[in-house]
């Protein structure tokens, strides 16, 4: 991820969508907006925690909470190399987001 081109956002924030995103949110506590730091708790926690365990904390499939971790360590990657001032876990992917785009000069 460190050869990746991204910029930093400092000032900015990350969003974190889909499933690590929903999920995520689950594991943090309540609040739009999150200090990054908050990504590297979450990712110690999920390392903590037996997958069967978190599923049924969250509330999620076993088979997802196994592959949480990659994705939270994915935001946290990220966040590391684009120093974004917050993260917000969206609940919504990116089709969603492309979608809305699309039609919303239609409305």
């Amino acid at each position: 991820m460190a050869e990746a081109p991204l910029a930093s956002v400092e000032g900015g924030r990350l969003i974190v969508v889909g499933g690590t995103g929903e999920y995520l949110d689950r594991l943090l506590p309540v609040g739009a907006l999150h200090d990054p730091a908050a990504l590297e708790q979450a990712l110690g926690k999920l390392r903590a925690t037996p997958s069967s365990r978190l599923a049924t904390e969250i509330g999620i499939p076993e088979a997802r909470a196994r592959v949480l971790p990659a994705g939270v360590a994915i935001a946290a990657g990220l966040a590391d190399i684009m120093a974004p001032e917050s993260f917000e876990a969206a609940p919504s992917g990116i089709r969603r987001g492309i979608l809305i785009s699309a039609f919303a000069g239609e409305m």
